[in-house]
């Protein structure tokens, strides 16, 4: 975990740490987690090719497709970095589109998560308004701790993490808009030492609204709808 370039690298190493390890705690490390993408894909599948220095990207860009097709799904309009338009957006200059994919593993302190999600995921302080920062920030390393601490599972799982943040002087709410795509295996850490491991896709788009609307979150859609709609490698 750290910096936006840092996290990925960091990913990338445990990633290549665990698929060429004698005896890792998760044998067949890329495969199974390619594997596991697949299986929520419609179309061809993504390849996996034996070499790592192909199945790792390719596995960040499978991960990273399926939760943009999910938020889809969820938030009824598309995620696109920073051209994404949310209906209720406002036009200010609140407005962010954190992505990233990450590891955090079971020995990680919870003050190294807020420094995630400060680094990583709410960067700018002058973009986001100073009576919501505080709380946008510990609410998501909060929601990233809590994820990391369930227990081992097989597959990935989506799951959407929407907020919003009521602007005390009645000006300018704040709707946070997000879906993950998770897995947690056992892994070996930086040190080599087995721990419990999240995996974790992040895309998201935070951003202003008129103080006049009542959100409430869509209901999303399940696993087999976001099954329908992703599209595999080379469609």
């Amino acid at each position: 975990m750290g910096g936006n370039n840092t996290t990925t690298n960091n990913t990338t190493n445990i990633i290549i740490n665990n698929n060429f390890a004698p005896n890792p705690p998760t044998p067949n490390f890329i495969d199974t987690l390619l594997t596991w993408v697949n299986d929520m894909v419609s179309g061809s599948p993504f390849p996996i090719t034996g070499d790592l220095n192909k199945d790792e990207p390719t596995l960040q860009t499978a991960v990273q497709q399926v939760a943009i097709t999910a938020f889809l799904q969820k938030y009824n309009y598309a995620y696109n970095g920073a051209n994404t338009s949310p209906p209720n957006y406002n036009g200010s200059k609140f407005f962010g589109t954190p992505e990233d994919f990450t590891n955090v593993a079971q020995n990680v302190l919870a003050t190294n998560i807020n420094i995630y999600v400060t680094n990583d995921l709410f960067i700018d302080d002058s973009l986001i308004p100073q009576w919501a920062l505080k709380k946008m920030r510990n609410d998501l390393a909060t929601w990233v701790q809590v994820v990391a601490g369930k227990p081992v599972i097989k597959g990935w799982q989506i799951a959407p993490y929407t907020r919003y943040y009521n602007d005390p002087s009645g000006k300018e709410n704040i709707s946070v808009d997000a879906q993950t795509l998770y897995t947690i295996v056992d892994a070996l850490d930086q040190k080599g030492n087995p721990q419990k491991t999240l995996f974790l896709s992040f895309v998201g788009v935070w951003y202003g609204v008129s103080a006049t609307f009542d959100l409430t979150p869509p209901q999303g859609t399940q696993k087999e709808l976001v099954k329908q709609q992703v599209v595999g490698y080379g469609n």
